[in-house]
């Protein structure tokens, strides 16, 4: 698996997460270009789901996918993230996809305000 494939992967177990785990609905997670603060920026995963217990409430889905999650990826999408977060209307639902993070990368996704999913299927939901 390479480069575009890992988003495909990707959005498949995001779905299936965000479907079972959290009983949302989920539209189609895809690769998108969005121009906030006045320049494209390309979003790996990007999408909109709904929670029933909330109808009319719009969640953006805004995610990034990396085969082994770095910090340095870590910090670059929590600035994407509150991008998104300044120029969304609703909820706004980061998250980084991976197959291997270390344990202080996981840590950091999760201090930042980041929800982190892995291959298997797991979510380590955002602090607080």
């Amino acid at each position: 698996m390479f480069g575009g494939d890992i988003e495909d992967a990707a959005a498949s177990v995001i779905y299936a997460v965000l479907t079972q785990d959290l009983g949302w609905r989920v539209d189609t997670l895809s690769r998108s270009w969005q121009a906030w603060d006045g320049r494209p920026m390309e979003i790996e995963l990007f999408g909109r789901a709904e929670d029933p217990a909330h109808p009319g409430q719009p969640i953006w889905i805004v995610g990034e996918a990396k085969i082994n999650l770095t910090a340095r990826q870590v910090d670059r999408f929590a600035t994407l993230a509150a991008r998104a977060r300044r120029h969304l209307s609703g909820r706004v639902f980061p998250l980084c996809f991976c197959y291997r993070a270390r344990p202080e990368v996981q840590q950091r996704v999760v201090d930042s305000g980041l929800n982190l999913v892995f291959s298997f299927g797991r979510l380590v939901p955002a602090a607080p």
